[in-house]
């Protein structure tokens, strides 16, 4: 599943982004973006939530936890708000966000996936960020990069590099040794382990739940740790890159298959 899922978001970020005749990434000052669109930002204290936006018929306010230090964070939030600001158009609306929210992409109600699609589109639009995607082979290395020249978060650029790197990858989030979502592209050839599911022992991420360390570089995996059809993973051999995230006792897994 990805963020083409979502093309009612996409296609209003986009036009922000050809409105605004936006063609760099330093151009995304996603405040200023925000007012232009009658959204205006400020940061404040917000119990038990990430950000808040309070909607008055045309006019929105966007509070921002004056906790935030990320700025790759405060950016997202901004721009999430601004998504159910621009997507969901209810005359008087509150609506409170977490972290949660911002991680999970793939929640049963809609209005969530489709914010952060559009945060996605107006931080990293597609047409700017593929010029900048050109590894020949998936890296955290490369989305690291990537994060900093947009100033987004390492999930949200590793779930956009993965709609667009040159080669086919997946990435597996996963917390307390459960698959909890998955981010592919249909042009990955086989069928990764489904969500709930308990990742493989042998797994890069698999080190981080027991050890507390995970691999600094791609490591070589048999298929079958992360494939769901084993009378192929047998006979496959896949990367895995992994990153932890230990404040959300999280691992990012990037996997895709070993070319030889």
């Amino acid at each position: 599943m990805n963020n083409l899922s979502h093309p009612t978001a996409v296609t209003a970020a986009q036009a922000i982004i050809t409105d605004l005749h936006i063609t760099d990434p330093a151009h995304i000052e996603i405040e200023k973006i925000a007012a232009v669109r009658n959204a205006f930002v400020k940061e404040g204290f917000i119990r038990g939530s990430t950000a808040r936006l309070v909607r008055e018929g045309s006019v929105a306010f966007i509070t921002i936890d004056e906790g935030i230090r990320e700025d790759g964070k405060k950016r997202f939030a901004i721009a999430h708000e601004l998504g159910h600001f621009e997507l969901h158009n209810i005359k008087n609306q509150i609506a409170y966000c977490t972290d949660e929210m911002f991680l999970d992409w793939y929640k049963s109600l809609p209005e969530e996936p489709e914010a952060n699609a559009f945060a996605a589109e107006l931080l990293m639009p597609v047409q700017i960020f593929k010029k900048y995607c050109k590894g020949s082979r998936p890296s955290f290395d490369e989305i690291r990069d990537l994060a900093e020249v947009f100033q987004t978060t390492l999930t949200a650029t590793a779930i956009r590099y993965v709609d667009y790197a040159l080669h086919p990858c997946v990435l597996v989030v996963s917390e307390n040794k459960i698959v909890k979502w998955l981010h592919w592209k249909a042009d990955f050839p086989y069928r990764i382990i489904k969500k709930g599911t308990k990742i493989g022992e042998y797994s890069c991420a698999y080190d981080f739940f027991t050890k507390g360390e995970v691999p600094p570089k791609p490591e070589s995996v048999s298929g079958d740790t992360w494939l769901e059809d084993c009378r192929f993973g047998r006979n496959l051999v896949l990367y895995e890159h992994a990153v932890p995230l230990p404040f959300y006792n999280t691992v990012l897994s990037l996997i895709w298959v070993h070319e030889n």
